[in-house]
């Protein structure tokens, strides 16, 4: 008879990784239940023991690394153990975090309690440390949901925390909440309470997979209601995915019945051969095309209401999850792009400028001959310049020149105007240019190909890459940039001027939050610059302590942070040249102003600079988010090199936060 047991955790609904509770610990090591190295105790007290059940929780423990005190010369091993440690005669998985936090305590600690305050309305102390109160929080939270009252964060207790989050995040609740799926993405997997579409058919020509599946619109009669998804045959599923959206034309009279299915089949019309072209250009985009009404323009139902593009993505989530390659686990969305031909154009717009909280997604727009409508380039203007981090791309012949041309004079920089060449006409424009567009897209690579530098934090985070990474600089920087996103759409994204009384109390907040002290005079909200407070208030709301040196001044953190890589100390905030390192996401920025002459070499307290930080790292340029920007929180977009360099005058310093 084999002798050897494994002790799981999980098979009990307990949770590894940062459980602490009165159970006897030796050596520096927990003492997992039926251990043989354990102090056996008298034989009076076994017997008794025989006929009543353990109270001893099957939970585990963090225990400081170092080496243990070994009970035994053959239990010895090199230190650290890998994960899982097992003893020698029977396997007892000790688990660490990733990476363990002795001081500050478990980051996954620190989620339960975060999720806590959020689900419970509570004032927890989220310092990562399962003390009393975090328990008692707990029980209170699986009272509520109904679930056994242990104390113990098992995998259903997880999966309603997950759940209580996301309804947060829905109603418009923005406590952490961004930062909470960006410290720990993976909890944020878990299928949502959106069941999946009905599956209508699948197919597998042309290679990869096709799934067509029943997410009536309202508005698809006489066709019958049906939603084509394409993964390519290169797709690598990531936690993360990026989704093209494509809205099709007008159609023809001869065809009202037409569905996605034969649109984009070239064997019933060769010029619309989309799911070809994805695959040839080997980008890890998902293809997700609706079937829209006749007259695709106003025929959308409700997926151009207010709402409408949430629901369809979720729906066309859950399909991956449910039937595509995410076998069970729904991914996030990730970066999104529309693309529409034709009358496809007023339904883009509607989307890229309506009320859904997926409009951050949106990284780019493609349009393809479809610029018919009233106000089209008026309206395209204002979403470009209120989204600096997107980009509209604009192809266009004879049919829609007057709006094209229209906007294309405006001149605005992340807006791309051309006529197009295609042979053949209107039909022929999408997939003229549809190799184009994938090429240059948001995405820099094809599965597969080596990482490049520069990707967005939430890659830093991915499980794997963990333990070699500065786990508290990285969670700070990831509540910093979701703090600043969620200042830049307090402030309308730009278009909210500081002179408007309703947010004076929010600059105040800034000064006293950051600096510590609130200007004087008339007009003080206007009359002192309060970018420095901005990034002050950033960095003490998410963590920093007494690491940042807070003050109404860039210049004065600035040489701060210059005289820590100087001195080489454990701050993590250490200031190098443009020319020295590559920002993050995360990272501050810093340029010159005023004529202040400030540089790398010079910079001392009392120069005029401003520091911005950075939200978002692509191909040839950042988008940063910075305090008193045109009078408002705004983005800014700083161009770089091929090799991710700032190469923009007056920049001088970039001040990483951490290793």
């Amino acid at each position: 008879m084999n002798d050897r047991f494994e002790f799981d955790p999980e098979a009990f609904g307990a949770q590894p990784f940062f459980f602490e509770d009165e159970e006897e610990i030796r050596g520096g090591i927990r003492t997992p239940p039926g251990n043989p190295y354990a102090a056996r105790k008298p034989a009076a007290a076994r017997k008794a023991d025989l006929g009543r059940k353990s109270a001893i929780e099957p939970r585990l423990s963090i225990e400081p690394p170092g080496k243990p005190r070994l009970l035994s010369k053959q239990l010895r091993k090199p230190w650290p153990p890998t994960r899982p440690w097992h003893w020698p005669a029977r396997r007892y998985p000790i688990y660490y975090p990733l990476p363990y936090q002795a001081r500050e305590g478990s980051e996954y600690a620190r989620w339960v309690q975060v999720s806590l305050n959020i689900a419970l309305n509570l004032e927890l102390r989220t310092n990562g440390v399962m003390d009393a109160a975090t328990r008692d929080a707990i029980r209170s939270f699986q009272r509520r949901e109904g679930l056994p009252v242990t104390g113990v964060v098992g995998p259903d207790t997880e999966r309603a925390l997950v759940a209580a989050t996301r309804g947060a995040a829905a109603r418009g609740g923005d406590r952490e909440i961004s930062w909470l799926s960006s410290i720990w993405p993976g909890l944020m997997e878990f299928e949502t309470s959106v069941a999946a579409p009905s599956l209508i058919g699948q197919e597998h020509t042309p290679p990869g997979q096709t799934l067509y599946v029943n997410i009536p619109l309202g508005a698809e009669g006489p066709a019958k209601p049906m939603t084509g998804i394409f993964i390519p045959q290169s797709f690598r599923p990531t936690p993360k995915v990026d989704l093209i959206i494509y809205l099709h034309g007008i159609k023809p009279q001869n065809d009202l019945t037409l569905t996605v299915d034969r649109y984009w089949n070239r064997n019933h019309y060769p010029s619309w051969p989309l799911r070809e072209g994805l695959n040839q250009s080997g980008k890890n985009f998902i293809l997700v095309a609706p079937t829209l009404g006749p007259r695709s323009q106003t025929q959308t139902g409700w997926l151009a209401q207010p709402g409408g593009l949430d629901r369809y993505v979720d729906l066309a989530l859950a399909a991956l999850a449910t039937y595509g390659p995410y076998q069970g686990r729904r991914p996030q969305l990730g970066n999104l792009i529309l693309a529409c031909h034709s009358g496809g154009g007023l339904p883009m717009r509607q989307l890229a400028t309506g009320k859904n909280r997926y409009a951050s997604h949106i990284k780019e727009c493609w349009g393809f001959d479809c610029l018919y409508f009233t106000g089209d380039e008026n309206l395209w203007a204002q979403w470009a310049k209120s989204r600096p981090d997107a980009r509209l791309f604009i192809h266009y012949q004879s049919s829609t020149r007057e709006h094209s041309e229209k906007l294309k004079q405006k001149k605005i920089p992340n807006i791309s105007v051309s006529i197009s060449a295609a042979k053949g006409g209107h039909n022929w424009v999408p997939i003229h240019h549809w190799q184009e567009r994938l090429k240059t897209s948001l995405q820099t690579r094809a599965p597969g190909a080596a990482a490049q530098p520069g990707r967005e934090l939430e890659q830093e985070l991915v499980p794997e890459w963990l333990g070699r990474r500065d786990w508290s600089s990285i969670a700070l920087r990831a509540k910093a940039v979701a703090l600043a996103n969620q200042e830049l759409n307090r402030w309308g994204r730009g278009t909210i001027n500081e002179s408007d009384p309703r947010i004076r109390s929010v600059i105040e907040d800034y000064w006293r939050s950051g600096p510590g002290y609130k200007p004087s005079g008339p007009n003080w909200w206007s009359a002192v610059p309060w970018s420095a407070a901005f990034i002050s208030w950033l960095m003490r709301k998410a963590g920093a302590g007494a690491d940042f040196k807070y003050s109404g001044s860039h210049s004065v953190y600035t040489a701060a942070a210059k005289q820590n890589r100087l001195a080489n100390n454990n701050s993590p905030f250490k200031a190098y040249r443009i020319t020295e390192v590559t920002p993050r996401v995360g990272d501050l920025i810093c340029k010159s102003r005023a004529g202040s002459g400030a540089t790398y070499d010079n910079i001392a307290p009392g120069m005029t600079t401003h520091c911005d930080i950075v939200t978002t790292v692509e191909p040839n340029r950042l988008i940063t988010v910075g305090g008193n920007v045109s009078n408002s929180v705004n983005q800014t977009t700083v161009p770089t090199n091929a090799d991710g360099y700032i190469n923009k005058p007056g920049y001088f310093a970039v001040i990483k936060v951490g290793a």
